[in-house]
Formats: structure tokens, C-alpha cells, sequence
């Protein structure tokens, strides 16, 4: 604190009306101690002059942790004082440090600090109590309801202790904590539908007896040992005993599975899954206000009668080899049966035979088991083969066997030299054998391309043209009228695609349709949905002739088939202008893996591993053996069977001889026709992996009001309805609602689950951040949202406010430049990893003049509670705004008449020795610091102001520059302000106007400032100097002063401008003066005047 004359100290504390410090202390609920630096007494009431001292008291956005540091008073040990501080517990007391104002009244007491004992210190001179900020009190770790014995008895032993989340706004696949589950171990050995003693892997958990379930086996057991279950009785409740293999699941039978969502009533609970799979309808009872659980709670649930399971698509894949049936009518070939009753007698000996004669030439066959009942349990298909072994009893000349099946003919392969009956060849197929491939190994993957259209359509506003028509671009019939809009209507068209199969996992995704048409020259925009957040966007042309528009293959990360199926990823179809559109067609065209993943299971049958086969294997033709060789072709029919398992029943396929010319005499022995199916078992899985879409926390807090996601609701509603401050008392609600409502503007919304303990200081500071907000707690807390650029500043801080006190401009270095932003943002809770692994969104932001100047400086963001892509991004770019240059700090202290001032308050600030001419700056720090009158000290209060980022547009030696604002150009030379030319045309000068003056060549164009001369010089694009201004305030030209022109504008906005002829100066697009080449300056008005500064600073 700066030392002053006992003058000063006379002035300032008249002025002040003499300042008090004041302690009150609620020792009981009727009791309050009060204390001040000297003896007063304010409405009546009166406070002990004992405070000795007081430590500063200071707050800061850059300490998140503590909103305050702790406060010491020091108090001289009065009696009563002591006896109070000695008798009974002072810890946790209430406390308070005011400032009061002499003669003033109670109304005008201003609060410094809230807070409680946290301790109290005697020394032999005095009394210390050390107090804690208020907020100190309320600060702990979040979410507080952990899962416990206590709480939840049944609970899964690894969730013991994990917290249950703490929801706001939609998030999707939040994981739920199992509160209540049935034990579960495995089989040790296999067992027998007789057996009543059944042996596990560890029968810990279980109750002492109870009801056991193995697959679909229900088992009472009457006792256990560690790894025994004892008296068992087979096939309880109905249920079928049988027998059951080593390492089955044994699971601790019940009828409520219940699995915790949230700690709190949720608005809505939606899209459960069960190890990523989506649950069938009814098979868990969803409860968003569940106050039956826990007493005095209010939890979001789900519980399953059974343990949670699912049917999904095994990764491993299985084969069918389905045989043919009968012959079909129009058959030729000679002992056509032989060809697929492998059980024949004669089998071996006998094979079907075709020919080039007629009446001869064709092989028809016919399957006839129905293969659709129970399509869905057996699988998907994944791969199918028409599979043909054959050979022939000489080589083909011009002649050729071909296949056909559901209207498409394959040509077989002709057999070469060793592949006819005596060739000499090594016989490689045994008739009698069956064709499945098996044995383990790496199955590679095969990329696909596949259109996809949509088949649900939904909209809102008013109906133009006919939905059902839309996507008639599959068949290309542009002859209806599709579907026609214009920006008029203000409507949103949203077309969403269910996935009819589960595929292999989404590489990349293109976004297609197809409009136009004469008079159609509408634009409109396509963006894509995906899970509710705004992944991609596009401006679509309009087009007067029917045209295909694609965007390109897009990555999306986290995109898969199960997303498809959600009605929250979807396309958006968004008119622009007044112009018609017209849509034939919306779809997708995605890029997949034909299985999900590399995996270790039975490979896909293709011709060359049906090859490999039969080059192991032999087969006898006559009944005298002889050297053979067959050709087995395996035709890919995958796309004819379009996973339809009832396209195999009563489909006939015919092989055929093939005459070129004349006939070539050649004999074809058909061995073996059969269909090759690869399948992807439908399996079930049991699984305590739940994941669920949920609505979270809403403003009624029974599950039935508005939700909960503009950041400012969120950030109160922690503040009040989970730590338990008083809105009335702690809630600066005034500040609240100013940034709810910019909030809202700027499109913010939270979406998060706080499933990991945090403590609330450093969750509501990082909040704060991701709403481009700042949280103060002075006494009461306040947010303030920051704005692209400081208005309204609350006070103005000029040389003359300064008076006798410290000032110094800081600046906060190169090391706090940060030029490459990146953002993490739509935090996925299903997954765990790498923040890439953890977040499906990712944004980055640079600036290249930055990088260019200072080097790539980076930093990450983990946006945890933000799941819009647009939002994220423009909270980038302000923090790039905010931090690519070194930052400017003004930091002071003044005196007890701006006490008024609190972090989050804009000043306007003046101060020429600094370069500073009417800068806004936010202050980001105060500091109140106690005086003591005998050392001659005044009670001072400190301030630091982060100034808004500005630009001179010119700077010469030393503090030389001239400052532009919304109102006048200010030219300053060596901090003196010089003159002033304002937007309505009058020129204000410090000195005397002096006209006809000859002046010397400019060395540049269209400002400089000139040493030599000390003045501000302006010249045209040719060099000649036009007009000075000097650090007196003189005007210097030369030639006289023209006034009262009428100025156009024109040039560039907010510049100084010149050409050969003249100099300009526009402020905003408003043409302010200018000066030409024949001395003369004209203004709009006739106003040149002499005047002082202080009403322009």
C-alpha cells in the first residue's frame, strides 16, 4: 500500500466520509459479535473498536479451486472476546467482513466477504481468526450418491463405490450402474438333467439357497460350499431340465434386475441396449422417477424381469451345404439323382450325364425344403454359392457347360488336359464326399459399396407433392411430380432410413438426391444428423433440368448400422430463398466392411478354397478305377439371394451343353450340384452392459418439466438444487438470466452425464468455460457471458480517477499464445481409451498470421458437455481471438470511490503514458486491501482488466499513434492528444489554426509521423505533404481552409485513404474530412474549433 502525505490523508478521508472495517460473527442463533477498527454505531448498533488488522481480500477468474483466499482478522483480545473464543467452539461460526461508510447508515454497509471460522489463533497481543470463504462450505466432490452395501445390498461387487451420474440435457448410450443383479459364475464340468449336485467356478455372492438359472433351466438349490450348489431339484418352475456343457453361465435367478440411469428424476429414458443391441419391446420396465428404491431418493431405473439379454448376429460364421431334391420337369440328362442323393446305391459308380445331342443336353434339378420358417433364428446371410463338380470325357473344342439359376447363366470352365476321364491326371474328388470347408483362420475383409434409400419420410409444416413418390429416383421415373417446396413455407423436410440388416461396420458415407427441373431453380441446404448432433453440411445448387447431386465420401467417426436405425440420425432438407425446389430422391450410399471385423473363425467358401479341397480328395468313376479329375466351380449367387432364406425353396437350376457348331462329341458328368450357405448365426447374449438414451434433470424435478440444457439453468441448478446455496441469499439471479439469454442466442446447450467424481469448484469452472462464460462469487454468485467485443463499459477510469495510486500495463507473454485449437466434443460414455476413442466430434481452429509470427503454439479442449459441432466451433474461434496475440493487462490501484467495481464489469480506460486511449478492458481480478491510519494508509482496492483486443492503424517513435473509436479519429503525439476530427465534420484542436504554411516532401503516404518537425504529417499517393498536426495542436497547411462540403463516402470502412489527390478519413462508412493536394481541408460543417480535452477523453 502506497504511503501518503497527511494531506492527502486529510482529502481523501473527507472525501470517503471516512471508511470503517467491520467483523460480525453469529455466535448462537441470538448472539452476533460485532467488531470494527475504531468504535461506531450504525442504526443504533454498536461494534467494539478491536480489529487490529485484516488481511487483503481477493478474487480471481484464473483461481477456479478457490473463489477466495482465506481471510485473516486480527482483533485485540478483549474480555468478552476471549471469553467467548476460550468457553466455546468458534470453528464453523458464520463470519462476515463489511465496510462502512461514517456518517452514513446501515443501508449503505457494503459486504467484502462471507464465509465461516475455520480457525482460531491466540497470541499474546491478539486474537486471529482465520475465515474461510462461504462457498468453502458447499464445495464437494460430485456426483455424491455412490453405490454402496448399505444403499443398494444386491449390488454387482466392481460397482460397488462407482457414483451414480449426475444428467443434464440428451445424451445417448449413458452406461447404468448395476444396482441390483444376479450373481453369476460357470460351470465346472458338464452336467446331466439327473445331476443334483452342481459344481462352479466359486459360489460366492450367492444366498445360502435360492434359485439357480442355467440357459433356460430353472434350479433350486437347499445349500453350498464354495464351489458346490447341494440339493438341488431339476426343472423348477415349470421350467424343462436338461443337460448343460462345461462352462456354462450359472446365474443367481431373480425377477428385478434393476439397473440405476441417474441420481435424480429424468424426463425421459429411451433406446435401451443390451451389449450395444438394441432390446425388444417389453422386455424391461423403464421408471423415470422411481421413489420406491431408496427412501427419501428420487432415481431414473430400468429393471428386467430376467438378466438383461438380446439376439444379435454371431461374428463367427457357419456353413449349410443344402442339397437339391428332385429332378424338375424338362429334365434330359441321364441318372439326373445321382447328381444329389449322395446315398444312392451305385452312387459311386454312377454320375449324371449330358450331351450335345438333343433330347440330351440339359440337367434340371429342383430344392424343395422350406427353409424361411424360423429364418430369423437361423441367421444372416453373409455369402451364398451354386456349387458344380463336374467333368467331361474329352476336351471341348468350341462347346461349353453353362449354369443357370433365377434367370442368370454362368459359363463353366472347361477342364484342361488332366481333367477328363483317363487324362492321367491325380484324381482329386471322392464322389461320395461332402463339400463344407473346414478348419480355423483369418478371415480378410471385402469392401462393398451399397445405395441405400429411405423408406420413412416424416415433416413438418404444410404438404406439397406426394411423399410416396420421393424416392422413385430407385427406378429412375422422374415422370411424377416429386416433391416440390419453397422457402415460403419455412419448413424443415427430414427423411430417416432404417437399416433392414446388420453389416459390416461403415467406412465412409456419401449423401445424394436427385432434383431439378424446368422452372426448379431453388437452392436449399442438406445437413446430416447423426445421434441429434450436427455432423455435416451442405449447399445444394438449384437446377432447371433433372441433375444427381452427391456430396463425396465423408468419414463420420462412431457412425454404424445400429445409428441408422435411430430417428435421431437423419437428413434435413432446409429451402433457401424464394426459388422452387423439386426432390425425386434423398439417400445414402455408404461404404462397409463385409463383416465387422477381422476375426479368428470358419472362412468364406470361394472357388479357390473349394479347389484347395479337392485337390486332397479322389473318386471313382466305372467300376474299373481309373485316373480322373473333376472341375468344382462355385458361383457367387450372394446378390440373387439378398439374404432371403426362402429364395432357396423351389428354386430350379439347370446345367446345359452348349453347342458352339457342330457338335464336339463331348460327353459332361455332372458329380455334385448343391448350394453353399454362409451364415451368421442369430445368437443370444446375456449381458449386464446397459446403455441408454437419456432425457436428464428438467425443471420440476419429477420427470414432467422443461429439460434442462441452456448452460446458464444448468450452472444454477447445480449451484442451488444440488450444493444447497440459497437462490435468494447466494444468486446474482439478474446476471443469470443476461446470460441465459445470450446463451440461448448463440445456440449453446449442454449435454452431459457426470459419472466420475469431480469436485463442484472445478466442474462449475469448467462449465463456465464451455458456456464462454465466466463465474464470479463476490458474496453472491454471478455469471457473465463474453461477448465477441466489450460494450457498456460501467465506469470510466481517466488519468484523473487515478490519482495517487499505482498503475502498470503488463502483458502476458508469447507462452500464452495459443494459435491452434482443437476441440473434443459429444462425449461418448460407452467407450473408453484415448480422447478419440472417448469423443465421437472432433473441431480445429487456427490462425496462420499467428503461427507465421509466433510459431504453432496448440492446445486441446475436452469439451465434455457439448455435443453441437457449429457451437463448438464458434467457442473456438473466440478463444483464438482471445489468445493468438500476447494478451494486455492493465493493472491498478485506486482509492475507495471505485469500490463499485467487480470482476466481470467492463472499464473504459484513458491513459496516454501508456498508449492507452478509451480501451475497454474486463476485469478478471480484484483486491480489497485494508489501510491503517496511524501508518498513513487509506483503504485501497486493486484491480486487473484484461483489455479487448485492438489495432492502431498507425504507430510511429516512442507513444505516437492515432486511435479510432465509433465517434473520432484521436491523433496523439508522445501521449499529448494533438486533435480530434469527429464523425459530424468538426475538427477540435489543442492550439491555433495556422493556414498558408509551406510544408516539406512526405516520405510515405498516406500518415507519418515526422521527428524532425514533431508532427503528424499526412501526404497523397505522390509524395506531396497536404496538412501537419503538431504536439501543440497546431494545424498546419498550405493553402487556406475550406469548409461546409458535402462528403461523399467511399474507400474502405474505418481507414485513412489516399490517392494523388486528396487524403480521406472515414470513420464507420461515414466521410469525416478530407484534405487535397491544394492545401485545402473540407469538412461537412464550417467548425474548426480551440478547445480543451476533457469533454472528448
Amino acid at each position: 500500500m502506497k504511503s501518503l502525505t497527511p494531506q492527502t490523508l486529510i482529502e481523501c478521508a473527507a472525501a470517503y466520509n471516512r471508511p470503517v472495517l467491520l467483523l460480525e460473527v453469529e455466535w448462537t442463533d441470538i448472539l452476533t459479535g460485532r467488531y470494527s477498527q475504531r468504535p461506531v454505531t450504525i442504526d443504533g448498533t454498536s461494534y467494539a473498536g478491536i480489529i487490529l488488522a485484516i488481511s487483503p481480500i481477493s478474487a480471481s477468474f484464473k483461481n477456479p479451486s478457490a473463489e477466495y483466499e482465506p481471510v485473516t482478522v486480527a482483533l485485540a483480545p478483549e474480555e468478552s472476546l476471549l471469553e467467548r473464543v476460550t468457553a466455546s467452539i468458534p470453528e464453523g461460526k458464520p463470519a462476515r467482513v463489511r465496510l462502512f461508510f461514517e456518517p452514513l447508515t446501515a443501508a449503505d454497509v457494503v459486504d467484502l466477504f462471507s464465509g465461516h471460522i475455520e480457525k482460531a489463533q491466540l497470541r499474546d497481543d491478539r486474537i486471529e481468526l482465520i475465515i474461510e470463504p462461504l462457498f468453502g462450505r458447499y464445495d464437494r466432490a460430485l456426483p455424491e450418491m455412490l453405490v454402496s452395501a448399505a444403499n443398494f445390498p444386491a449390488a454387482h461387487p466392481d460397482d460397488v463405490g462407482r457414483p451414480v451420474p449426475l444428467i443434464f440435457g440428451q445424451v445417448p448410450r449413458v452406461p447404468a450402474v448395476r444396482a441390483k443383479v444376479g450373481r453369476s459364475t460357470s460351470l465346472r464340468g458338464s452336467i446331466l438333467s439327473a445331476d443334483t449336485t452342481i459344481e462352479v467356478d466359486d459360489t460366492s455372492g450367492f444366498p445360502d439357497a435360492g434359485t439357480l438359472l442355467i440357459e433356460d433351466e430353472q434350479i433350486t438349490y437347499s445349500g453350498r460350499s464354495e464351489t458346490v450348489f447341494t440339493g438341488c431339484t431339476r426343472g423348477a418352475n415349470g421350467t424343462e431340465a436338461a443337460e448343460h456343457l462345461n462352462r456354462a453361465d450359472v446365474i443367481e435367478y431373480m425377477t428385478d434386475h434393476i439397473y440405476l440411469v441417474a441420481c435424480h428424476a429424468c424426463k425421459s429414458i429411451e433406446s435401451v441396449r443390451v451389449a450395444g443391441v438394441p432390446v425388444d419391446a417389453g422386455s424391461c420396465a423403464i421408471d423415470c422417477n422411481n421413489t420406491a428404491l431408496l427412501p427419501g431418493a428420487a432415481l431414473a431405473t430400468i429393471t428386467f424381469t430376467n438378466r438383461p439379454k438380446v439376439r444379435r448376429y454371431s461374428r463367427a460364421s457357419r456353413f449349410l451345404e443344402m442339397q437339391f431334391d428332385e429332378t424338375a420337369a424338362g429334365n434330359e440328362a441321364l441318372d439326373p439323382e445321382h447328381c444329389y442323393y449322395t446315398t444312392l446305391e451305385g452312387f459311386a459308380t454312377l454320375v449324371a450325364r449330358i450331351s450335345g445331342a438333343a433330347g440330351n443336353d440339359s440337367l434340371r434339378i429342383r430344392q424343395t425344403t422350406d427353409m424361411s420358417p424360423n429364418a430369423d433364428a437361423r441367421g444372416e446371410i453373409l455369402k451364398a454359392f451354386l456349387v458344380v463338380e463336374h467333368f467331361e470325357s474329352t476336351a471341348f473344342a468350341d462347346d461349353y457347360l453353362s449354369v443357370t439359376v433365377a434367370a442368370q447363366t454362368f459359363r463353366l470352365a472347361g477342364p484342361g488336359e488332366e481333367d477328363v476321364a483317363g487324362g492321367g491326371g491325380e484324381v482329386d474328388v471322392d464322389h461320395g464326399h461332402a463339400h463344407s470347408i473346414t478348419g480355423e483362420h483369418t478371415h480378410s475383409m471385402v469392401v462393398k459399396k451399397e445405395a441405400l434409400f429411405t423408406n420413412t419420410v416424416a415433416q413438418t409444416g404444410g404438404t406439397t407433392g406426394s411423399w410416396a413418390e420421393l424416392n422413385d429416383i430407385a427406378g429412375n421415373n422422374l415422370d411424377r411430380s416429386g416433391y416440390t417446396t419453397t422457402a415460403s413455407t419455412d419448413r424443415n423436410l427430414i427423411c430417416t432410413l432404417a437399416a433392414t440388416t446388420s453389416k459390416g461396420s461403415v467406412q465412409r458415407i456419401q449423401f445424394c438426391c436427385r432434383r431439378g427441373e424446368s422452372g426448379m431453380v431453388g437452392s436449399f441446404v442438406l445437413r446430416f444428423y447423426h445421434n441429434g448432433v450436427q455432423a455435416k453440411q451442405y449447399t445444394v445448387s438449384g437446377s432447371s433440368t433433372p441433375e444427381t447431386w452427391k456430396s463425396g465420401w465423408e468419414t463420420i467417426s462412431g457412425l454404424n448400422w445400429e445409428d441408422l436405425e435411430n430417428s435421431n440420425t437423419y437428413i434435413a432438407i432446409i429451402p433457401l430463398g424464394t426459388g422452387l425446389i423439386r426432390l425425386f430422391g434423398v439417400w445414402y450410399e455408404l461404404e462397409y466392411l463385409e463383416q465387422p471385423i477381422e476375426y479368428e473363425g470358419p472362412g468364406t467358401k470361394d472357388s479357390a478354397d473349394v479347389g484347395a479341397y479337392a485337390a486332397a480328395h479322389h473318386h471313382v468313376i466305372n467300376e474299373e478305377p481309373i485316373s480322373s479329375t473333376s472341375v468344382v466351380e462355385a458361383v457367387d449367387i450372394t446378390d440373387l439371394v439378398a439374404n432371403d432364406w426362402g429364395w432357396f425353396t423351389g428354386r430350379e437350376i439347370s446345367v446345359d451343353y452348349n453347342v458352339a457348331g457342330a457338335d464336339d462329341g463331348v460327353l459332361g458328368y455332372i458329380l455334385h450340384v448343391f448350394f453353399e450357405v454362409e451364415y451368421a448365426p442369430l445368437e443370444e447374449i446375456i449381458s449386464d452392459d446397459v446403455t441408454c438414451t437419456v432425457q436428464g434433470i428438467e425443471s420440476s424435478g419429477d420427470g414432467t418439466g422443461e429439460l434442462l440444457e441452456n448452460p446458464a439453468d444448468v450452472i444454477r441448478h447445480i449451484l442451488v438444487d444440488v450444493l444447497g446455496l440459497s437462490e435468494a441469499a447466494h444468486i446474482d439471479s439478474a446476471s443469470f438470466a443476461e446470460a441465459r439469454s445470450s446463451l440461448q442466442a448463440a445456440g449453446a446447450a449442454f449435454a452431459f452425464s457426470l459419472c466420475e467424481r469431480i469436485s463442484a469448484a472445478r466442474l462449475l469452472f469448467e462449465l463456465a468455460e464451455q458456456a464462454r462464460s465466466r463465474l464470479a462469487f463476490n458474496g453472491r454468485f454471478s455469471l457473465f457471458y463474453r461477448a465477441e467485443s466489450l460494450e457498456n463499459p460501467v465506469r470510466v477510469i481517466a488519468p484523473a480517477h487515478r490519482a495517487a495510486a499505482s498503475v502498470r500495463l503488463e502483458h502476458a507473454g508469447v507462452s500464452a499464445i495459443r494459435n491452434m485449437l482443437t476441440g473434443y466434443h459429444s462425449r461418448d460414455y460407452s467407450r473408453k481409451g484415448t480422447l478419440a476413442d472417448r469423443y465421437a466430434g472432433i473441431v480445429q481452429v487456427a490462425d496462420g498470421e499467428s503461427r507465421e509470427s509466433f510459431g504453432a503454439r496448440a492446445k486441446v479442449h475436452e469439451f465434455f458437455a457439448l455435443r453441437d459441432a457449429s457451437y463448438v466451433q464458434s467457442l473456438l474461434q473466440f478463444f483464438l481471438g482471445r489468445h493468438s496475440i500476447p494478451r494486455r493487462r492493465y493493472r491498478w490501484t485506486s482509492f475507495l470511490r471505485d469500490l463499485n467495481l467487480e470482476r466481470g464489469d467492463v472499464a473504459e480506460i484513458t491513459d496516454l503514458e501508456k498508449g492507452l486511449l478509451k480501451v475497454k478492458g474486463e476485469l478478471i481480478e480484484t483486491a480489497f486491501v485494508s489501510g491503517r491510519t496511524d501508518r498513513r494508509e487509506l483503504d485501497a482496492i486493486g484491480f486487473c482488466a484484461e483489455l479487448e483486443r485492438y489495432e492502431y492503424f498507425w504507430t510511429g517513435s516512442g507513444a505516437t499513434f492515432i486511435k479510432l473509436d465509433e465517434q473520432n479519429f484521436y491523433f496523439v503525439i508522445r501521449g499529448l492528444l494533438a486533435a480530434c476530427l469527429s464523425i459530424d465534420g468538426r475538427l477540435y484542436l489543442k492550439g491555433f489554426v495556422v493556414g498558408d504554411q509551406e510544408l516539406p516532401p512526405a516520405a510515405g503516404y498516406p500518415i507519418l509521423y515526422d521527428g524532425a518537425r514533431e508532427c503528424i504529417a499526412f501526404a497523397l499517393s505522390d509524395g506531396t505533404r497536404v496538412m501537419e498536426f503538431d504536439e501543440k495542436g497546431n494545424l498546419l497547411v498550405p493553402s487556406d481552409i475550406l469548409g461546409d462540403q458535402a462528403l461523399a463516402f467511399s474507400g474502405a470502412e474505418d481507414a485513412i485513404e489516399a490517392d494523388a489527390e486528396k487524403v480521406w478519413f472515414n470513420i464507420g462508412s461515414t466521410r469525416a474530412a478530407e484534405a487535397t493536394a491544394g492545401g485545402y481541408l473540407r469538412l461537412p460543417r464550417d467548425v474548426v474549433e480551440d478547445c480543451g480535452w476533457e469533454e472528448i477523453i
